[in-house]
């Protein structure tokens, strides 16, 4: 079957490789090749993602179905689900993971509740079996043995994620992959340091922000950095040099000082804008894109605002149609479009879009591209 026979097409995805994924007006998944040859179908699985340049998860929870697909080869592992590490995968089989070769050859059974990636360049897992965590490398071989109550889950673009925050009888501090403590003091709760040498924590009852060094730069008024009653967390980076603090129902942003530069105004706001543009929803669910003194770069407008940093682009849509935008605010392609598609490789020129009801891929220049 080709892309071009399928009568309920609605979308096609970026192309990764030689690969890309395609959904119908169901909402079902597939995948094609770049003679447009389908490979999957969509007609089982309501989600996909690709794992690297030829391997794709595809997943339909509500039915509890799953398939990994290696789409060079076109071999599919029913019920398998794998994520990508680099030199090695971590797959999913019922409730339990293990460790397995980009081949999907196994190198430890499923034995772990949970597998985390330490940091890039490290090469080893945070793994948790039963109620504790310890770490283990590439080969499966035990570095920090089982008994840590807790580790902190965040992601942060840091120090190459060197050393995480743990926690032992409710003290959290750091630690190395080899488990030599790195902070002199214990904390009632502590993240690991950002990419400037800057941490959130608490201590004596508040939460605050200190440096590499551990000291104290302010101590807030909150008790509790996430206190499960609302779905982001009372204080988290937004910039490595900013936070989002929460108060009376929204969220407003300050300095590592506790300087607060904007009052709280925002129902959302995008968490580790490394290049210091935030995407943030307003009290009208409109999205935008400003500064973290306020200054307002993409006007809140917009019901839809997806940043494509790398690209120094942002896909937004409004009344239905898509479009893109730099981050100066100046139109990159208009919003004439159903569906906009594009990955950071290719990035605007093979840009997989569709329009009155027809999917097609054009160039920066709106010029259309044979494809397929």
């Amino acid at each position: 079957m080709n892309i071009k026979d399928i009568k309920n097409l609605n979308k096609i995805e970026s192309f990764n490789g030689n690969f890309a994924i395609y959904y119908n007006t169901d909402g079902m998944a597939g995948i094609i090749n770049r003679q447009g040859e389908v490979l999957i179908e969509a007609d089982k699985y309501d989600y996909a993602w690709e794992t690297n340049d030829s391997m794709y998860v595809l997943d339909n929870f509500k039915e509890d179905i799953h398939l990994t697909f290696d789409a060079n080869t076109q071999t599919r592992y029913e019920g398998k689900r794998v994520l990508n590490h680099g030199s090695v995968f971590t797959y999913r089989d019922g409730n339990k993971e293990g460790i397995c070769t980009t081949s999907l050859q196994l190198i430890t059974a499923p034995l772990y509740d949970m597998l985390v990636e330490w940091g890039k360049g490290c090469e080893a897992f945070v793994a948790k079996m039963g109620d504790k965590f310890g770490a283990i490398d590439y080969e499966g071989k035990v570095l920090l043995p089982f008994l840590y109550d807790d580790v902190v889950f965040v992601y942060l673009p840091t120090h190459d994620m060197k050393y995480r925050s743990v926690a032992i009888n409710g003290e959290y501090f750091w630690i190395d992959i080899h488990g030599n403590r790195t902070s002199k003091n214990t904390y009632e709760y502590l993240l690991p340091l950002n990419e400037k040498g800057y941490a959130i924590m608490k201590q004596d009852g508040r939460v605050g922000i200190i440096d590499a060094n551990e000291n104290v730069l302010c101590l807030t008024d909150f008790t509790e950095v996430n206190d499960g009653q609302i779905a982001y967390s009372r204080i988290f980076w937004c910039t490595p040099e900013h936070v989002t603090f929460y108060k009376d129902g929204l969220l407003g942003i300050m300095d590592v000082q506790g300087n607060i530069l904007q009052q709280p105004k925002y129902t959302k706001v995008d968490f580790q804008a490394k290049d210091y543009l935030i995407r943030a929803t307003d009290v009208n669910k409109k999205q935008g894109l400003v500064t973290p003194e306020g200054k307002i770069i993409i006007p809140f407008e917009y019901d839809f605002l997806a940043r494509r940093r790398n690209l120094g682009i942002n896909i937004v849509r409004k009344d239905g149609k898509y479009g893109v935008l730099d981050n100066q605010g100046r139109v990159v392609l208009p919003l004439e479009y159903e569906s906009i598609n594009l990955n950071e490789d290719k990035g605007l020129s093979e840009v997989a879009v569709t329009k009155d009801g027809e999917c097609y891929f054009i160039n920066e220049k709106q010029e259309r591209l044979n494809i397929f």
